[in-house]
C-alpha cells in the first residue's frame, strides 16, 4: 500500500503482489491532528472497496514532506510542521497490523523516476518534484541518496534558496482566481496569461536552489515531476534560463513520464520491497535448509 500526505491532498493506493494498483481513494487534506484522522478513514475505506481485511495488506508505505531519517522518522518539517511532531505517526503505527514506512515524497519520487528510466545507461540523477511545495531526491550510483541525516537535496532549509516561500506565489494567484494550484498550472500550461506570469515568478524563485543543487551534484540527468508537468513548456523554459546563466554545463532535463502518481507509485514499490523481503526471510526461517 501506498500514501502521499500533501499540503493539500492526501492520496492512497491498495497495489497488488505485482505492483498493479487495485484500489485508490483521495481526500482533502485538512489540518492538525484531523490529518491524521483522514488517513485513518481513507485507509478503512480503499480496504472496504477492495473487500479485504486489513491482516491482508502487507506492508505500507507513507511519502511525506520534510526531512526523513534513513531509520524513518519524520525529523523536520516545515511547511507542514504537525507531521514532524512526536508520535504523530506512531498511534497510526500502533493501530495498524503491518509495517508501516516513512520516506520523504521527494525520494520516493526520483526512486519511480529512476526505475522508470533503467534502459537509459545513467546512474546518477537529480529529481525535482514540484506541486505546491518544491522537493529533490538524489540518485547515486543508482541508489537512492538520503544522507546521513535523510536531508540529502533539502535546500529548503537555506532561505537564500527561496525554496521555503517559492510557493507562497503560487498559493496566493490560485486564491485570487479561485482555483487550486494544480489548476493554475495546467492553466499556464494552455496559455493563460495570468497563470504563466505565476509560474514563471516561481521558476525565478526556485532557480537559486536548483543550481545550487545542481553545481554540487553535477549530474547527468534532472527529472521533474509532480503537477508542475501541466506547465512543462512553461516552466522548463524559465528554469532552463536561469540555469543557463551560471552553469557551466546543463545536464540533460526531462519532464516526468510518470505524472502526478509519481510519488504515490515510489510509495507502493517501497512497499513491495518490503513485502517481498518479508516473505523471504519467512521462507528462510520456516526452512533451516535456507539457514
Amino acid at each position: 500500500m501506498g500514501v502521499v500526505i500533501g499540503m493539500q491532498r492526501i492520496e492512497v493506493a491498495l497495489a497488488d503482489m505485482t505492483g498493479t494498483i487495485v484500489a485508490r481513494q483521495e481526500v482533502p487534506a485538512a489540518s492538525g491532528i484531523e490529518r491524521r484522522s483522514q488517513l485513518h478513514v481513507a485507509l478503512l475505506k480503499i480496504i472496504e472497496k477492495t473487500g479485504l481485511q486489513l491482516g491482508c495488506v502487507r506492508s505500507m508505505t507513507i511519502g511525506t514532506l520534510g526531512i526523513v531519517t534513513p531509520n524513518g522518522v519524520a525529523m523536520r518539517n516545515e511547511t507542514v510542521p504537525e507531521l514532524s511532531q512526536e508520535g504523530y505517526f506512531e498511534s497510526l503505527r500502533s493501530d495498524l497490523p503491518f509495517p508501516v514506512a516513512i520516506e520523504n515524497d521527494a525520494n520516493l519520487a526520483a526512486a519511480a523516476e529512476f526505475a522508470a528510466r533503467s534502459a537509459i545507461e545513467v546512474t546518477d540523477m537529480v529529481g525535482l518534484h514540484v506541486n505546491t511545495a518544491i522537493g529533490s531526491g538524489v540518485v547515486l550510483d543508482s541508489k537512492l541518496y538520503r544522507g546521513a541525516n535523510g536531508a540529502a537535496g533539502e535546500m529548503g532549509f537555506d532561505q537564500r534558496m527561496g525554496w521555503d516561500k517559492s510557493h507562497e506565489v503560487l498559493v496566493q494567484a490560485a486564491d485570487d482566481h479561485n482555483v487550486s494550484v494544480r489548476a493554475l498550472f495546467r492553466l499556464a500550461g494552455e496559455g493563460a496569461a495570468w497563470a504563466s506570469d505565476c509560474v514563471e515568478q516561481f521558476a525565478d524563485a526556485v532557480a537559486p536552489g536548483v543550481i545550487a543543487l545542481l553545481l554540487t551534484l553535477d549530474p547527468p540527468l534532472m527529472v521533474i515531476g509532480g503537477d508542475v508537468c501541466l506547465a512543462e513548456n512553461v516552466f522548463g523554459s524559465r528554469l532552463i534560463q536561469a540555469l543557463e546563466v551560471v552553469l557551466p554545463v546543463v545536464p540533460a532535463i526531462s519532464f516526468s513520464t510518470l505524472g502526478r502518481d509519481c510519488v504515490l507509485l515510489g510509495a507502493i514499490q517501497r512497499s513491495l520491497d518490503e513485502a517481498h523481503q518479508n516473505q523471504t526471510n519467512q521462507e528462510i526461517s520456516e526452512r533451516p535448509d535456507l539457514r
